[in-house]
């Protein structure tokens, strides 16, 4: 599993992010470049140190008996996708990286379109399926560890920080998508800030007995706080069909969208905060 999650992380978003920097200037993918565009942007390239490491991970990992069903098969499935779509990038990164378009206008720009829009088109669903299992089996393990937390120290400090972050875990894959239903999220949130609240007792006996950790878990506390009016936010505007403003709309889709109240983007950016106190912790 480790050598699952190393590879997606070394992977997945260079070439998500890769794509989204051509489709920034190329505006129909389908169809690739006009060749009258008024900027050229081109790629970012896929490293090959990433995509090497990622093939002898999981060829090592593959031969691990006994297989582990159906994951083995997904991550081989990812691979093969990731170094296809990967080469091809990075085929057109050379020649816009370059300006060639300027020797041949666009020709092989034009030609080599297809190729990566078919390469990213089997990507896509390899990716989401890797994602998601390597997601279902960590959930898993994390759920299985509290459990094991909860018989061993009870529910302390500990055992309320983990409970939230997989809480929250699970309402973002409920909630990231344009549309869902809304009623068990909202309860999860309700769960989520019961935790919390349970936790903050414990804080206060830390703070009495002089124990300075307290001051991580209360700024993981407060983050949680702020990541469950985001979730609620983005909630209620999915459950009450509140539309975008304009000016909110200008901002969705750009490094500003973490300013919109029920956004997917202040979402992401709640949650990934408290990832990263969790993580300190």
């Amino acid at each position: 599993m480790n050598a699952y999650i190393e590879c997606y992380n070394a992977l997945d978003g260079s070439i998500h992010d890769s794509i989204s920097r051509y489709t920034s200037w190329v505006k129909n993918f389908e169809k690739g470049p006009t060749g009258k565009e008024s900027v050229v942007y081109g790629l970012y390239e896929i490293h090959q140190n990433s995509t090497n490491s990622c093939k002898n991970n999981i060829t090592a990992a593959l031969a691990i008996k006994p297989e582990l069903k159906p994951m083995d098969e997904i991550a081989a499935n990812y691979l093969a996708a990731a170094e296809t779509v990967s080469a091809e990038i990075n085929e057109l990164n050379r020649y816009y990286d370059q300006e060639d378009y300027k020797d041949d206008n666009f020709a092989k720009g034009k030609e080599h379109n297809s190729k990566l829009v078919a390469a990213y088109k089997a990507f896509e669903p390899a990716s989401k399926a890797f994602s998601q299992s390597i997601s279902k089996i960590n959930n898993e393990r994390q759920q299985a560890r509290l459990d094991k937390m909860e018989k061993e120290e009870g529910k302390s400090l500990n055992y309320y920080s983990l409970g939230i972050m997989l809480d929250a875990q699970t309402i973002n894959g409920m909630i990231e998508e344009e549309s869902f239903e809304t009623e068990k999220p909202l309860a999860l949130v309700s769960e989520l800030q019961s935790k919390i609240e349970n936790a903050r007792p414990l804080i206060e006996e830390q703070k009495k007995a002089n124990n300075m950790s307290y001051m991580s878990y209360e700024s993981l506390l407060r983050q949680a706080d702020s990541y469950a009016k985001a979730a609620k936010e983005r909630i209620r505007r999915v459950r009450d069909k509140e539309p975008y403003s304009t000016g909110e709309k200008m901002n969705l889709g750009t490094s500003g969208e973490w300013m919109v109240n029920g956004s997917v983007g202040k979402l992401i950016k709640e949650y990934n905060s408290l990832v990263g106190d969790y993580n300190r912790l």
